[in-house]
């Protein structure tokens, strides 16, 4: 299977990754750092990208997937949170940051990649019980992780392609 994840560098995406390569699937990996340790497998493929430099991102994630005809799996996992502050706190331009990363990159991803490969099977964005719980402190993440838990992030997956949300 051909399986894109972001947030390759550390955690979830992490594991997920090093799941998928043990199992014998190949992986494109998309993270702001590299993760040495994913890189014993071959079939681990990976792109150092900020997700918040959209136009970077409309230049660089073509080319990184130009030779996939297929993906089997998409996971949505690159997030961050912003310092732990109550919401009177924060600024517009910190919680705008977050969503930037953490909802629009995605909108930007799942387009470039219904544009650029031919099939796209399951999209799985993964979200947290903060969209829930709301959490004091943690701000824009909440607002994030309730955007994805609507699933509404501006884009409308074809018929065949199994759109999913991961609660963590």
């Amino acid at each position: 299977m051909n399986i894109l994840i972001t947030g390759t560098g550390k955690g979830l995406g992490e594991a997920l990754t090093a799941h998928y390569l043990e199992l014998g699937n190949t992986v494109y990996g998309i993270s702001r750092k590299r993760n040495d340790m994913l890189d014993k497998y071959p079939a681990f493929h990976f792109l150092s990208q900020d997700l918040s430099l959209f136009d970077q991102m409309k230049e660089t994630i073509p080319g990184f997937i130009s030779q996939v005809t297929g993906m089997d799996i998409v996971i949505l996992n690159a997030g961050i949170i912003s310092g732990i502050k109550d919401m009177k706190d924060c600024s517009l331009e910190e919680i705008q940051d977050v969503m930037d990363i953490n909802v629009w990159s995605n909108k930007i991803i799942i387009d470039l990649l219904f544009s650029s490969v031919k099939s796209v099977k399951q999209v799985v964005a993964v979200s947290s019980g903060a969209a829930v719980y709301g959490n004091r402190g943690w701000n824009g993440y909440c607002f994030c992780s309730f955007h994805k838990g609507l699933g509404r992030i501006g884009h409308n997956p074809p018929p065949e392609c199994n759109y999913r949300l991961s609660s963590l």
